[in-house]
């Protein structure tokens, strides 16, 4: 530690957010700072002996085999990404869940958009029992759960052909209480604790051909009875009867469906509106809320830092989603995507070449193969798109275009980034650059990250860290810890 900066254990320099912002929204410039806290929080602990989730515990860290500079690029609607670093793509980091989630509800927006389009139907099931005092005995309630629940969808229509079968998708999920709960799993009263809230969401489509001759009725009993014996075998307690711990919504059209889609996965939009409401009142907290929470509060910190890490022991090594039939409805949905987009291209060109290579763009663009190809697309006269989960062409808006139109890159020293890194205070670059760039501020900060650039030197990053610490822009997962010595 540079002899200028002391640990101080004081609420940082820089506005945190309040209560009601964290519920809203995941504070994405503390990204990486929350990754650095959630490190933290999963250190030493190990399955047969040795450390788990290496990977996570790597993200973040400059990628050697690359051998290229680290590079911030920054694009015109404000958002920052950073390059020639590992990435874990893990469903529960900081950085990386929010793209690991829209990877997934668009794949599977896709292949229940296609049963829709045949005139199938989707249910939409969430399944939650009492707390558990220990999350992994939830967890593996719930996992036992989605593994049996995806046979049964298969078992439904094993007689059908081909296409007519159903298609099933199950995840298991957490949300991390506000409040204390009395009761204990099987339902006796026990002194109060804070719980994970794990629950199953499942997403079920029926072909037409099967809603015709055996209608959805009968498949819910057999889910809603499979969920009441796997509770009992695992000794607790949920009200199926009168409903509660049990719930089934059905997507009658495709703006449904992907909201439906977009509420298992969406990481900052995510609440418990669906889940925890069904056993207690309140709502709960996702990961980032919750490590967002304990980076600026001790008594938080203490309050989830066990929760935290029974979760990620919980669900490590272990499948965290099951699925059945899907990839064969996403090809089927691409395929007729293809055919709206050449129906599309057809009206709008003249030339065979000109339609050949529209169609091809249009294409590569709706599949998420290259996302540059938006302004492309603008430039050549395009002024609607398809997106990947759409079969309508949608507007491209000035908002579509920011995203991709690069405003600023930043190379930086290996050296100067390895040191943040090392000294916890991962997000600060980030922020430093979103200030001087779209905000005009922090000039001299950034003047000094210049000649430190130039080549590191401790005096230079000490002197950079506290003008960061004074100007409220030290941001990490120890940003907290640092007091500049003025």
């Amino acid at each position: 530690m540079p002899k200028n900066i002391k640990p101080y254990n004081a609420p940082p320099a820089h506005k945190r957010p309040q209560l009601s912002e964290a519920l809203g929204n995941t504070w994405l410039t503390d990204s990486s700072g929350l990754l650095g806290l959630l490190k933290g929080v999963l250190h030493d602990i190990k399955k047969n002996g040795k450390d788990i989730y290496k990977g996570l515990h790597q993200c973040g860290l400059w990628d050697s085999y690359n051998g290229r500079a680290i590079r911030y690029t920054g694009m015109k609607d404000g958002s920052i990404s950073v390059s020639s670093v590992k990435r874990c793509d893990s469903p529960d980091c900081p950085v990386c869940q929010r793209s690991v989630a829209s990877r997934k509800s668009k794949r599977l927006s896709k292949a229940f958009q296609e049963n829709r389009a045949r005139g199938g139907e989707v249910l939409f099931i969430t399944a939650t029992s009492r707390p558990f005092r220990d999350t992994r005995d939830s967890i593996a309630l719930v996992q036992d759960f989605n593994s049996l629940a995806m046979k049964t969808v298969n078992n439904y229509t094993r007689r059908y052909d081909g296409d007519d079968k159903a298609i099933g998708y199950a995840t298991v999920e957490g949300t991390y209480s506000r409040g204390k709960c009395s009761k204990d799993h099987d339902g006796s009263k026990v002194s109060a604790f804070y719980y994970v809230h794990t629950h199953a969401h499942l997403l079920v489509g029926i072909p037409e051909i099967v809603v015709a001759e055996r209608g959805t009725k009968d498949l819910v009993e057999k889910l809603k009875a499979l969920w009441v014996r796997t509770v009992q075998k695992h000794g607790a307690y949920s009200k199926t009867t009168d409903g509660t711990g049990f719930r089934v919504d059905y997507a009658d059209n495709a703006d449904k469906l992907t909201s439906y889609v977009n509420k298992v996965f969406d990481t900052s939009a995510l609440t418990a509106e669906l889940t925890l409401g069904h056993t207690k009142k309140g709502k709960g907290y996702n990961l980032p809320q919750v490590l967002s929470l304990m980076s600026s509060d001790s008594r938080m910190y203490g309050r989830y830092r066990g929760l935290v890490r029974a979760w990620f022991e919980g669900v490590y090594g272990r499948r965290r989603n099951r699925e059945y039939g899907i990839n064969r409805y996403v090809e089927l949905f691409e395929i007729r995507q293809r055919r709206y987009i050449e129906d599309y291209v057809r009206k709008r060109t003249t030339g065979d070449q000109d339609y050949q290579v529209a169609v091809h763009q249009h294409v590569q663009l709706a599949q998420g193969k290259e996302d540059t190809l938006l302004s492309w697309l603008y430039k050549e006269g395009w002024r609607s798109y398809f997106p990947e989960d759409s079969l309508c062409a949608q507007p491209i808006t000035k908002k579509l275009l920011d995203s991709c139109t690069v405003e600023f890159v930043e190379s930086v020293d290996t050296p100067v980034y390895n040191a943040f890194i090392k000294m916890g205070l991962e997000g600060t670059l980030e922020r430093l650059f979103a200030e001087y760039h779209y905000r005009k501020r922090c000039h001299r900060a950034y003047e000094m990250y210049q000649n430190l650039n130039l080549g590191y030197q401790a005096p230079l990053f000490s002197q950079l860290v506290n003008e960061c610490q004074r100007t409220g822009i030290l941001v990490g997962s120890r940003a907290r810890l640092y007091l500049s010595v003025l």
